[in-house]
């Protein structure tokens, strides 16, 4: 597996976590901007992912 794949699984599972701790200990009306943080991670998470690759195709058009 790809480092930016573990880095990706990483952010996104730490996201996760991290949102479902926000949601069980904050009340409600203090939470939607509170959550853009464990968003933040997974979107950073998923980016990894799908752009892990895009490294190697600028290598092989410059090459």
């Amino acid at each position: 597996m790809r480092s930016q794949t573990k880095w990706g699984l990483f952010f996104i599972v730490l996201g996760a976590i991290v949102g479902i701790i926000i949601e069980i200990s904050i009340p409600p009306i203090y939470m939607l901007p509170i959550l853009i943080y464990p968003a933040s991670l997974v979107i950073v998470g998923l980016a990894l992912i799908i752009l892990r690759k895009r490294e190697e195709r600028i290598e092989e058009v410059n090459g």
